[in-house]
């Protein structure tokens, strides 16, 4: 059951992400500006205490079949892209730093537009950890620049 329900976890949370509507960028460059580029998506999970903390054991990896990413361009659009048990799909995203740049934006179209707002949970120069608050539990997202 783990084996069906984990891979369709993973392309909901993926799904759910919608990308984002036109970036802002300050003029120091800012958050914006570290978010911009190519980073690998490389564990998953969900807050399964309710503790609002993505703890060490509810983190997982993606599956060995699975390969993601997001790409963040500097005018506000970009890509998710992901390829699970060898089948590549790529949707065309928009996204915007929302909430003083504690949050972002991502806007989607696939089949329907979709939109969420994901709490920045870290980011610096190698590690963006996004949280979903409008899920319950809440989902999240570990990704590395690449």
């Amino acid at each position: 059951m783990k084996k069906i329900l984990f891979p369709a976890a993973i392309a909901a949370t993926f799904f759910s992400l919608a990308i984002l509507p036109s970036c802002k960028k300050d003029d120091d460059g800012g958050r914006a500006a570290q978010i911009i580029g190519s980073w690998r998506i490389n564990q998953v999970g969900t807050d399964t205490n309710g503790n609002g903390v993505w703890d060490a054991n509810e983190r997982r990896p993606l599956g060995a079949d699975t390969v993601g990413s997001m790409q963040f361009h500097g005018d506000g659009t970009g890509s998710y892209d992901l390829t699970y048990a060898g089948i590549p799909m790529s949707v065309p995203t928009k996204w915007s730093l929302q909430n003083g740049d504690n949050d972002l934006q991502l806007i989607t179209t696939f089949f329907t537009v979709d939109t969420t707002t994901m709490n920045i949970v870290v980011l610096n120069g190698t590690d963006l950890e996004l949280r979903n608050a409008g899920q319950t539990p809440a989902s999240y997202m570990g990704l590395k620049k690449q």
